[in-house]
This record gives structure tokens, sequence and C-alpha cells, in this order.
């Protein structure tokens, strides 16, 4: 499945070149691309005081980083082609980083037992960013924004691109 893209090319520089703090600079955007990074989506379903709550997690398959996806109001392509890097975390792998991530994160909510926790792999998701090339005073670099809502891409996702753009 192929996630559409909401985010015009146009807007997305204009995201990218924005100050990051009052001391900053405007970056000019010298070039742009859309690129798809591959997500190993679950659904997970977790019993909290006798009611099903209904979630969904992602496990990017070039780093394994966990992601919770909101899937409201996403629209897909028709035409989906699944495209698995050279080097990707195994679906199993996958499935022991949701399940650990989701059994970390419900301690600071009502406490889940792992038992009442039920993942299902959905299947392989290609989520769109944008991606931004600017130049520094030595050397180029790169910021990202999701693609479909339009929010800058951190540090920790940094590395992942950075393995995405030279496959």
């Amino acid at each position: 499945m192929i996630v559409s893209t909401v985010i015009t090319k146009n807007n997305a520089e204009i995201e990218i070149s924005k100050r990051e703090n009052i001391f900053g600079r405007r970056k000019k955007v010298s070039n742009s691309e859309l690129v798809y990074l591959g997500y190993y989506l679950f659904e997970i379903k977790s019993l909290v005081k006798g009611k099903t709550k209904v979630g969904y997690a992602g496990v990017d398959l070039i780093s394994g980083q966990f992601a919770i996806m909101n899937l409201q109001n996403i629209n897909y392509e028709s035409d989906s082609k699944e495209c698995i890097p050279k080097k990707y975390f195994s679906k199993d792998k996958a499935e022991q980083i949701v399940r650990k991530n989701v059994i970390y994160n419900s301690f600071s909510k009502p406490k889940i037992k792992s038992e009442d926790i039920k993942i299902n792999f959905i299947g392989i998701i290609q989520y769109p960013y944008w991606i931004g090339y600017f130049k520094r005073k030595v050397g180029y670099d790169f910021d990202v924004i999701d693609a479909v809502n339009g929010k800058k891409q951190g540090a920790k996702m940094k590395s992942t691109f950075i393995k995405l753009i030279l496959q």
C-alpha cells in the first residue's frame, strides 16, 4: 500500500526553509525530492478496563524505528508496489519491537498485561516524505518533512533517511 501525499513540493520547500530558532537563518532549498519509506504496519488491540482499544503502529524497514501510526484521513494510491530495501528488518523482529514499545508505553497509562495485547500484522506500507537539500558553509545538508501532515522529522530519523538515500 502506498500512502498518498497531501503536502505539495512547494509547500514542503517552504516548510523546510523556515528558521529553526530566532538566531538561525532561513535555508535556501537547492533541491527537493519525494521518497517513500517502507513500514511494517501492525494493528494493536488492547483490553483496557473491559473495553477494546484499537491502534496502529509501524516499524520502518531500514533501521527498525518504532512509530505510532495515525491512519485517520489517510488515502492510499490505487497502484501499490512493495519496495523492500536490500537490508531490512524481519517481520518477526519488527513484531518484537512493537510488543516491547506498546508494553513500555502502557506503563504510564492504566497497566496493561501482555496477554491483553493482540498484535496483528497488516502489511507493508510505503509512507511519503519530502527531503529538502540545502547548502551549508561547508558541504550540504538536508531536512525531511512528512508528506502527509507536514511535520518536520527529528534528528533520530536522520540516520534512517541517510541509509534510504544511499540505497
